[in-house]
Parts: structure tokens; sequence; C-alpha cells
């Protein structure tokens, strides 16, 4: 299993949690001091050995289980920065040891990557193929060869184990793609707005006056804007921007700027925000926050 594919059934399974309500509040909340706490717990709660490479990796650690939790009393929680950036989808390419740390918290399975990537190799004895070029034995080539335990190795639990990863993947890619719309192929595909989302449109194709835009990958898939914002909790700050347009208090699910007034950059949502504009009614006529 490559690191990209091992990655993405993490932060698949995450997400998968979450819309579960499965996780524990503390890392619903994405603050740094928040995911400390969460280490801290998940130590106490389920301290196994198999992780303590990735916790050595993080925490700078070593030894036992009241080691581990003593290198997270002295963590910075500035360091748990980068793991909120991954979850929110500021970073692609998050350090693996970050991975590894979100994988412990959520008690991903099979894990780490070490692990996973045996039980897709079936512990790495897998049948050796070995074609030999030579005219005399072309009626030879697609004979296996090698050792008997070799060839042994690949037993039926393998392959069901490989079955299984294979499926994790196929989940990590319908969760990782929440939009699931159908995305114009090469460089000339655009997007315009449509109500909450973009859209994908030939870059020749007018839609009245609508602007119609570079096509982005990401914003197509995360880009929303949040029709009941009376809906939005306390819970979910930090990770919801909003802009006052035409008098309105908008909120959207990603950073950027405004999809039809592009030079109105939209801003985190700030708690008086939410108290003041969003739960206590539109106002209006005010000046902007």
């Amino acid at each position: 299993m490559l690191s990209i594919e091992y990655q993405a059934c993490v932060l698949a399974e995450y997400k998968r949690k979450k819309a579960a309500d499965d996780l524990s509040h503390r890392i619903r909340d994405l603050t740094p001091a928040k995911l400390k706490e969460e280490c801290e717990a998940v130590c106490i709660a389920r301290y196994d050995s198999k992780d303590a490479k990735a916790l050595q990796a993080f925490f700078k650690y070593g030894g036992d289980k009241e080691a581990c939790l003593h290198a997270i009393g002295k963590c910075d929680i500035d360091k748990f920065k980068p793991l909120i950036n991954f979850l929110k989808g500021w970073t692609s390419k998050p350090d693996p040891k970050i991975v590894e740390l979100l994988a412990w918290l959520i008690d991903f399975k099979p894990r780490p990557l070490e692990s996973a990537q045996k039980a897709l190799i079936g512990l790495g004895d897998v049948p050796v193929i070995n074609r030999d070029k030579s005219p005399k034995d072309e009626d030879e080539k697609s004979k296996p060869t090698g050792s008997i335990k070799q060839l042994s190795a690949f037993k039926p639990k393998n392959v069901m184990v490989a079955a299984l990863i294979l499926l994790v993947v196929a989940l990590a890619l319908y969760w990782a793609w929440p939009g699931k719309v159908d995305v114009p192929k090469g460089p000339k595909g655009c997007m315009y707005w449509v109500g909450d989302r973009y859209q994908p449109t030939p870059c020749s194709q007018k839609h009245g006056d609508t602007l119609i835009v570079q096509l982005d990958p990401e914003k197509m898939s995360h880009f929303r804007k949040i029709t009941r914002p009376d809906t939005i909790t306390e819970n979910a700050l930090g990770s919801i921007w909003y802009a006052k347009f035409n008098g309105v208090y908008e909120c959207y699910t990603s950073p950027g700027y405004h999809p039809i007034d592009t030079s109105l950059q939209l801003k985190l949502l700030k708690d008086y925000v939410l108290i003041k504009h969003i739960h206590g009614g539109q106002e209006a006529g005010k000046s902007s926050e």
C-alpha cells in the first residue's frame, strides 16, 4: 500500500466516524489544547506498544505508557496545528507522523503504516514469478517458481485482508470526494456558481451574466454555501467562514473569496458574529464585521 492510499484511508475513517458522531468532543472541536487532552485520554485508555514508534516520532519520547504520558504533558500545543490543518483540508501533504497520530487517535486499523503494508502483501512472502526469455522455456513463462515456503505464504487469510484493505481504499475515495460530480477533464475545464455550490461547465459556454472561472477540483468538492446558517453551533467555530453580501451574512464551508463578488474575502466565523448576526437574525445595512 502506498503512503498516499494509507493517508486517504485514515482521513476517510475520520470523516466516517465524525459523520456517525463516533468521535470524542475533543477531537471534533479541533483546537490544539483539546487535541492534546485527547492524546492524554487515548494514551490512558488504550496504550499499545505497537504504536510506540509512531508516538515516539511525534512526541519524542522513549519508553512505556508512563513515559508517553509524560511526553504528551510536556508537548507544546502548537505541535497539533498541522493536524488541524490536515483535518480541515488546508494541506493535502501532511508529515507522515501527523497521519500516524490521527490513525492512533481514531483507532484506525490496521496501523501503523508498516502493519498495513504487511497485511496487504501477506507479510512480505508473496509468490515469485520468474520468466525466462530463452526460446526453449517459452512454454514455461506463465508458471510461477520459487520456494515452497514462498508459495504457501500466500494464504486465503492474506487474500481476505488484502480485499478488506482495498475496500477501505474504495471507501476512502467515496468519502474524500463528497461532491461526486463529473468534472471536465483537461486544463480547459471551467466552473460557475449555482445556488450553493460550483458546477462544471465548458469554458466556452455562457450562463447569462454568471461569472465563469477556471475549474478548481478542491472548490468543486468542498466549497459550499451553508443554506441554514441558523443551525451552526459553536462547535463549528474554526471551520466556518462568512461574508456580508448585499446586507446579508452568508456562511461557507471553506476559506477563499465570495463566489459572486470575488473582491470580497471570506472571514473566519467568530463567536460574536455567530451570536449577534447569525443566531440573532440578519441585520442588513450595518457595516461589515
